[in-house]
């Protein structure tokens, strides 16, 4: 898998931007929202042959507080594209949807969506170093401040994501939004990654 077909898949997606009914999501051709939810419905009771991972554009806000917007529909775009090729790379049925405007969702047989997370994160890395400029991508930061005496430094983009290979008694109509939420947990704490386990889940969200 190269960049290629993620280039291709954009070049395609602004071609049929022209007519936004033929897409449910405009800005990333995308299924939306619906679409993951009709699609969950479908594998939960299978969840352990299938795997969910919701994945973060992580540490974009900082980016365009420092580098401006012009580049924010591009690197929105150039997610889903990886996400989506590199996905179908691995098997047609995989599925990716557009949960937020900067987060996705996967739902791939469970002995593929790891090395699909895995490739991923690597091509986009890729594609993003190309938005900085030298003196940000050799320091590895792009801003950097003192807060209680301690210098705190704000990396590059890169994504982030929870995997999900069971739903260990979560209610169905609690499973995304617990993703979403313990995505952005991820992202303030540095961490590239979370597998879901009993241990993340609260009385209060396993009651709902």
């Amino acid at each position: 898998m190269s960049l290629a077909k993620a280039k291709d898949y954009i070049r395609e997606l602004h071609k049929r931007q022209d007519n936004p009914y033929l897409w449910p999501d405009f800005l990333t051709g995308l299924p939306d929202k619906a679409a993951i939810t009709h699609r969950l419905n479908e594998i939960y009771g299978s969840l352990g042959d299938y795997s969910i991972a919701c994945v973060r554009i992580a540490r974009i806000e900082p980016f365009l507080l420092k580098y401006g917007s012009n580049h924010h529909a591009e690197i929105i775009q150039w997610a889903a594209a990886i996400l989506k090729t590199v996905s179908e790379d691995h098997g047609r049925q995989n599925f990716v949807g557009a949960m937020k405007i900067h987060d996705f969702v996967i739902i791939a047989r469970s002995d593929q969506i790891e090395p699909i997370l895995k490739e991923s994160t690597t091509l986009f890395r890729k594609q993003t170093r190309k938005l900085y400029t030298e003196e940000d991508l050799s320091n590895g930061y792009i801003i950097s401040f003192k807060r209680q005496k301690a210098e705190v430094r704000i990396g590059l983009m890169k994504f982030v994501h929870v995997l999900a290979k069971g739903n260990y008694g979560l209610p169905q109509g609690q499973f995304l939004p617990t993703l979403g939420d313990l995505c952005g947990e991820i992202e303030l704490s540095g961490e590239d990654s979370l597998v879901l386990g009993p241990e993340h889940l609260t009385a209060s969200i396993l009651s709902n």
